[in-house]
């Protein structure tokens, strides 16, 4: 994992987060993008990385996790890189909704309900996702949503 911080890159990690229930079903089409204007949508106040419409997640675990995807980007920057992609570090959003349409067409772990989309340069790969989620699947199931995302996230840095 080490690798991550070293590669000068810049990436997106999307997490979509199936949590059982009747809601609004989404899809690439209709979810609001928390960094173009649709932030409110997001039950965020500002620009944010993370998107939770339906609010899985309470108030403050959206705003510790934002920040924790933000932290990512400043963790990962590299100043001396020659380009501004390679300088900037990786960008990570996030996207927590009780029910998706379908899937994803990147990669999507065996449970079908945690999906990652990821640039081919990213150094971290879907059987490493796959890992990475299996050892947090117990706080999903206790609903500990914002540990097991953070968790996550940690773990790709």
């Amino acid at each position: 994992m080490q690798s991550l911080i070293s590669e000068t890159m810049r990436w997106l990690i999307l997490f979509l987060l199936a949590v059982g229930c009747r809601a609004e079903e989404w899809d690439a089409y209709n979810f609001p993008n928390p960094t173009a204007g649709e932030f409110r949508e997001c039950k965020m106040k500002t620009t944010a990385n993370i998107c939770d419409p339906d609010g899985v997640l309470s108030e403050q675990a959206r705003y510790r996790l934002d920040h924790d995807l933000k932290q990512l980007e400043s963790r990962t920057r590299q100043d001396h890189a020659r380009t501004f992609c390679d300088k900037k570090g990786v960008t990570a959003a996030m996207a927590v909704a009780r029910h998706v349409k379908g899937g994803s067409t990147e990669v999507s772990t065996d449970d079908m309900k945690f999906w990652v989309a990821r640039d081919d340069r990213v150094p971290v790969y879907a059987d490493e996702f796959t890992e990475i989620f299996n050892q947090q699947k117990s706080l999903f199931q206790q609903n500990q949503y914002q540990q097991a995302l953070t968790n996550i996230m940690q773990k790709t840095w």
